[in-house]
């Protein structure tokens, strides 16, 4: 796996993770898990060395007493041509596609689509 410098990453919001799936010490590799599946679906995708995480405990019991079997999860791509690749096909993993977002970060110059 490549580990670059940061300026060599894009941030992309990946859709409808699965908790079940990645959560918990029954999952067997959580997020770790999670990065190989997709690395080893998506042919000559490259990931970070690790996901930025789901939410913490309180976050996902909070979604679960909602009804919310699912959430976003952050991760960095190599290169700004990965990032545009992942944008427009998303990502597979476990038979389940996942559709990205360019992740953006909150700021007083930070553009938001809903808000704007």
């Amino acid at each position: 796996m490549d580990i670059e410098t940061d300026k060599l990453k894009e941030r992309v919001r990946m859709h409808k993770v699965i908790f079940d799936r990645y959560l918990g010490k029954k999952t067997r590799g959580g997020l770790e898990k999670m990065r190989k599946e997709l690395q080893a679906v998506n042919e000559g995708v490259v990931l970070q060395l690790a996901i930025n995480g789901i939410g913490g405990s309180k976050y996902v019991q909070e979604k679960k007493q909602l009804g919310t079997k699912a959430a976003l999860v952050v991760s960095a791509v190599k290169g700004s041509k990965m990032a545009e690749k992942v944008l427009n096909g998303g990502l597979r993993a476990a038979g389940v596609k996942h559709d990205q977002q360019k992740f953006m970060n909150a700021g007083p110059d930070a553009i938001c689509g809903i808000c704007s």
